[in-house]
């Protein structure tokens, strides 16, 4: 016995800006003069107020070492460490000079 496999995937919804705008006011409840006082009143207790959720904030120490998280800078330190290992301390002062004006 065979059975059919069911289709477990489901379409990702159609975002609304590439929506027709008569759909879009449909799928809102809106229509081109925008919401009545007493609707957007209604709105506003059902869902709250349309806000941006706060984020955390990083203080200056993260943010500078964060400027050093990427695969090139850790490519540069390298270099600087080899090329301080090998004797050339000139060329690894150029490299850790670029690599600290580059945060």
């Amino acid at each position: 016995m065979s059975r059919a496999k069911k289709n477990t995937t489901t379409a990702a919804p159609q975002p609304w800006h590439s929506m027709a705008p008569s759909t879009v006011l449909e799928r809102f409840k809106s229509n081109l003069h925008g919401l009545t006082d007493q609707e957007a009143a209604e709105r506003y207790q059902k869902n709250g107020p349309n806000r941006l959720p706060a984020y955390k904030r990083r203080g200056p120490a993260i943010r500078l070492f964060l400027q050093f998280h990427n695969l090139l800078i850790y490519v540069l330190i390298g270099a600087a460490l080899l090329s301080l290992a090998l004797g050339h301390g000139i060329d690894a002062l150029v490299i850790a000079a670029v690599v600290l004006l580059n945060a």
